[in-house]
Protein backbone atom coordinates (compact mmCIF):
# COMPACT_ATOMS: atom_id res chain seq x y z
CA UNK A 1 0.00 0.00 0.00
CA UNK A 2 0.97 3.68 -0.38
CA UNK A 3 1.19 4.10 3.23
CA UNK A 4 3.93 2.08 3.68
CA UNK A 5 6.00 3.70 1.10
CA UNK A 6 5.45 6.84 2.52
CA UNK A 7 6.14 5.48 5.79
CA UNK A 8 9.19 3.87 4.97
CA UNK A 9 10.52 6.71 2.82
CA UNK A 10 9.85 9.28 5.68
CA UNK A 11 11.56 7.33 8.31
CA UNK A 12 14.79 6.91 5.66
CA UNK A 13 14.81 10.56 5.18
CA UNK A 14 14.38 11.13 9.00
CA UNK A 15 17.62 8.79 9.47
CA UNK A 16 19.83 10.58 6.69
CA UNK A 17 18.26 14.31 8.38
CA UNK A 18 18.89 13.72 11.88
CA UNK A 19 19.69 9.82 12.30
CA UNK A 20 23.16 11.05 14.04
CA UNK A 21 21.60 12.40 16.33
CA UNK A 22 19.02 9.66 18.04
CA UNK A 23 20.45 7.58 20.34
CA UNK A 24 18.52 4.64 20.61
CA UNK A 25 19.09 1.87 23.54
CA UNK A 26 18.14 -1.35 22.23
CA UNK A 27 15.53 -3.60 25.16
CA UNK A 28 12.05 -3.43 26.30
CA UNK A 29 10.74 -1.00 29.15
CA UNK A 30 10.14 -3.59 31.95
CA UNK A 31 6.78 -4.30 32.74
CA UNK A 32 5.35 -4.28 36.08
CA UNK A 33 1.78 -4.20 37.62
CA UNK A 34 1.04 -0.67 39.50
CA UNK A 35 -2.09 -1.12 41.38
CA UNK A 36 -4.00 2.21 41.48
CA UNK A 37 -4.84 4.28 45.26
CA UNK A 38 -8.64 5.00 46.19
CA UNK A 39 -7.59 8.71 45.34
CA UNK A 40 -5.98 7.76 42.28
CA UNK A 41 -10.09 7.14 41.10
CA UNK A 42 -11.23 10.41 42.26
CA UNK A 43 -8.79 12.16 40.06
CA UNK A 44 -9.01 10.36 36.80
CA UNK A 45 -12.63 10.80 37.18
CA UNK A 46 -12.59 14.57 36.77
CA UNK A 47 -9.48 14.14 34.49
CA UNK A 48 -9.69 11.50 32.49
CA UNK A 49 -13.48 9.69 33.01
CA UNK A 50 -15.81 13.05 32.13
CA UNK A 51 -13.48 14.85 29.40
CA UNK A 52 -13.19 11.61 27.41
CA UNK A 53 -16.81 10.08 27.94
CA UNK A 54 -18.32 12.25 25.07
CA UNK A 55 -15.52 11.34 22.60
CA UNK A 56 -15.26 7.61 23.57
CA UNK A 57 -19.32 7.21 23.26
CA UNK A 58 -19.66 8.71 19.60
CA UNK A 59 -16.60 8.19 18.19
CA UNK A 60 -15.24 5.22 19.80
CA UNK A 61 -18.26 2.90 20.04
CA UNK A 62 -20.78 4.46 17.91
CA UNK A 63 -19.22 5.96 14.91
CA UNK A 64 -16.76 3.02 14.70
CA UNK A 65 -19.79 -0.18 14.52
CA UNK A 66 -21.25 2.46 11.93
CA UNK A 67 -18.09 2.84 10.14
CA UNK A 68 -17.38 -1.05 10.23
CA UNK A 69 -20.99 -1.73 9.27
CA UNK A 70 -20.81 1.04 5.95
CA UNK A 71 -16.82 -0.72 5.01
CA UNK A 72 -17.65 -4.68 5.79
CA UNK A 73 -21.41 -4.57 5.58
CA UNK A 74 -22.96 -7.76 6.92
CA UNK A 75 -19.43 -8.99 7.69
CA UNK A 76 -19.17 -6.86 10.40
CA UNK A 77 -22.28 -7.66 12.33
CA UNK A 78 -20.38 -9.10 15.38
CA UNK A 79 -18.98 -5.80 15.57
CA UNK A 80 -21.47 -4.03 18.17
CA UNK A 81 -21.34 -1.10 20.53
CA UNK A 82 -21.85 -3.43 23.37
CA UNK A 83 -18.53 -5.58 22.34
CA UNK A 84 -16.82 -2.35 21.11
CA UNK A 85 -17.04 -0.78 24.77
CA UNK A 86 -15.90 -4.04 26.38
CA UNK A 87 -12.85 -4.04 23.93
CA UNK A 88 -11.98 -0.36 25.23
CA UNK A 89 -12.78 -1.80 28.84
CA UNK A 90 -10.44 -4.43 28.95
CA UNK A 91 -7.59 -2.52 26.88
CA UNK A 92 -7.54 0.34 29.33
CA UNK A 93 -8.03 -1.88 32.63
CA UNK A 94 -5.07 -3.39 31.26
CA UNK A 95 -3.25 -0.31 30.47
CA UNK A 96 -3.91 1.53 33.72
CA UNK A 97 -2.44 -1.77 35.86
CA UNK A 98 0.84 -1.58 33.25
CA UNK A 99 1.18 2.25 34.22
CA UNK A 100 0.23 2.45 30.09
CA UNK A 101 -1.63 5.23 28.70
CA UNK A 102 -5.80 5.32 28.09
CA UNK A 103 -7.16 3.46 24.63
CA UNK A 104 -9.63 3.86 22.90
CA UNK A 105 -11.07 2.49 19.22
CA UNK A 106 -11.53 5.28 16.73
CA UNK A 107 -13.89 5.66 13.50
CA UNK A 108 -11.16 7.37 11.85
CA UNK A 109 -8.43 4.91 12.51
CA UNK A 110 -11.16 2.83 10.90
CA UNK A 111 -11.14 4.51 7.81
CA UNK A 112 -7.21 4.76 7.44
CA UNK A 113 -6.83 1.41 7.63
CA UNK A 114 -9.40 0.18 5.40
CA UNK A 115 -8.73 3.09 2.52
CA UNK A 116 -5.01 1.78 2.90
CA UNK A 117 -5.29 -1.38 2.41
CA UNK A 118 -6.52 -3.45 5.26
CA UNK A 119 -9.24 -4.96 4.62
CA UNK A 120 -8.25 -8.83 6.32
CA UNK A 121 -7.79 -9.76 10.26
CA UNK A 122 -4.26 -10.65 8.72
CA UNK A 123 -3.60 -6.71 8.29
CA UNK A 124 -4.21 -6.61 11.97
CA UNK A 125 -2.93 -9.39 12.73
CA UNK A 126 0.42 -7.87 10.62
CA UNK A 127 0.41 -4.71 12.42
CA UNK A 128 0.15 -6.54 15.90
CA UNK A 129 3.20 -8.56 15.51
CA UNK A 130 5.08 -5.57 14.06
CA UNK A 131 4.20 -3.37 16.84
CA UNK A 132 5.02 -5.97 19.74
CA UNK A 133 8.48 -6.30 17.58
CA UNK A 134 9.63 -2.69 17.83
CA UNK A 135 8.34 -2.51 21.40
CA UNK A 136 10.75 -5.46 22.31
CA UNK A 137 13.79 -4.35 20.73
CA UNK A 138 13.45 -0.41 20.82
CA UNK A 139 11.19 0.22 23.90
CA UNK A 140 13.67 1.96 25.95
CA UNK A 141 13.98 4.33 22.98
CA UNK A 142 10.63 4.65 21.75
CA UNK A 143 10.35 8.26 21.24
CA UNK A 144 13.96 8.93 19.54
CA UNK A 145 13.11 5.99 17.28
CA UNK A 146 9.68 7.41 16.84
CA UNK A 147 11.63 11.23 16.20
CA UNK A 148 12.92 9.48 12.83
CA UNK A 149 9.32 9.82 11.21
CA UNK A 150 9.20 13.18 10.19
CA UNK A 151 6.04 15.52 10.58
CA UNK A 152 5.37 16.16 7.10
CA UNK A 153 4.80 12.41 6.62
CA UNK A 154 2.76 12.05 8.94
CA UNK A 155 0.64 14.80 7.94
CA UNK A 156 0.17 13.59 4.40
CA UNK A 157 -1.18 10.51 5.90
CA UNK A 158 -3.50 12.27 7.95
CA UNK A 159 -4.75 15.08 5.62
CA UNK A 160 -5.38 11.32 3.24
CA UNK A 161 -7.00 9.97 6.11
CA UNK A 162 -9.30 12.90 6.96
CA UNK A 163 -10.49 13.38 3.50
CA UNK A 164 -11.60 10.12 3.29
CA UNK A 165 -13.17 10.26 6.74
CA UNK A 166 -14.91 13.58 5.63
CA UNK A 167 -16.76 11.82 2.42
CA UNK A 168 -18.03 9.06 4.47
CA UNK A 169 -19.62 11.00 6.93
CA UNK A 170 -21.44 12.65 4.09
CA UNK A 171 -22.49 9.63 3.30
CA UNK A 172 -25.85 9.91 4.82
CA UNK A 173 -29.43 9.36 3.36
CA UNK A 174 -31.45 12.38 4.09
CA UNK A 175 -30.95 15.88 3.63
CA UNK A 176 -32.37 16.31 7.77
CA UNK A 177 -29.05 14.11 8.10
CA UNK A 178 -26.49 16.19 6.44
CA UNK A 179 -27.91 19.11 8.30
CA UNK A 180 -27.25 17.14 11.45
CA UNK A 181 -23.50 16.36 10.35
CA UNK A 182 -22.84 20.14 9.88
CA UNK A 183 -24.54 21.25 13.06
CA UNK A 184 -22.50 18.82 15.21
CA UNK A 185 -19.36 19.81 12.96
CA UNK A 186 -20.06 24.00 12.98
CA UNK A 187 -20.47 23.50 17.10
CA UNK A 188 -17.32 21.52 17.68
CA UNK A 189 -15.19 23.96 16.27
CA UNK A 190 -16.65 27.01 16.99
CA UNK A 191 -14.71 28.59 19.78
CA UNK A 192 -15.15 27.42 23.28
CA UNK A 193 -16.94 24.45 21.25
CA UNK A 194 -16.18 21.08 22.23
CA UNK A 195 -17.45 17.79 21.19
CA UNK A 196 -19.79 16.97 24.10
CA UNK A 197 -21.51 20.26 23.21
CA UNK A 198 -21.96 19.56 19.66
CA UNK A 199 -22.67 15.66 20.34
CA UNK A 200 -25.54 16.79 22.32
CA UNK A 201 -26.70 19.87 20.26
CA UNK A 202 -26.91 17.12 17.29
CA UNK A 203 -28.93 14.85 19.20
CA UNK A 204 -31.20 17.40 19.86
CA UNK A 205 -31.42 18.60 16.21
CA UNK A 206 -31.94 15.15 15.06
CA UNK A 207 -34.63 14.40 17.56
CA UNK A 208 -36.03 18.44 16.60
CA UNK A 209 -36.15 17.15 12.81
CA UNK A 210 -37.69 13.86 13.24
CA UNK A 211 -40.47 14.93 15.59
CA UNK A 212 -42.48 16.40 13.11
CA UNK A 213 -42.45 13.75 10.47
CA UNK A 214 -43.01 11.23 14.24
CA UNK A 215 -46.40 13.45 14.76
CA UNK A 216 -47.55 13.02 11.46
CA UNK A 217 -47.17 9.61 11.29
CA UNK A 218 -49.13 8.96 14.56
CA UNK A 219 -51.44 10.23 13.41
CA UNK A 220 -52.00 8.54 10.59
Amino acid sequence: PGAALVILVGVLIGWVVSGKDVHIALGPVPVGLDLPRLTDFSTALVVLVIPQLPLTLTNSVIATVDTARTYFGQNAARVTPVRTSLSVAVGNLWAGLVAGLPMCHGSGGLTAHYRMGARTPAATAITGTLLVVVALLFGRSALAVRSLMPYAALGALLLYVGLQHLLLGLKVKELRHVAVVAVVGTVAVVPFGNLALGAGVGVAAYWGARWPAALVEKRR
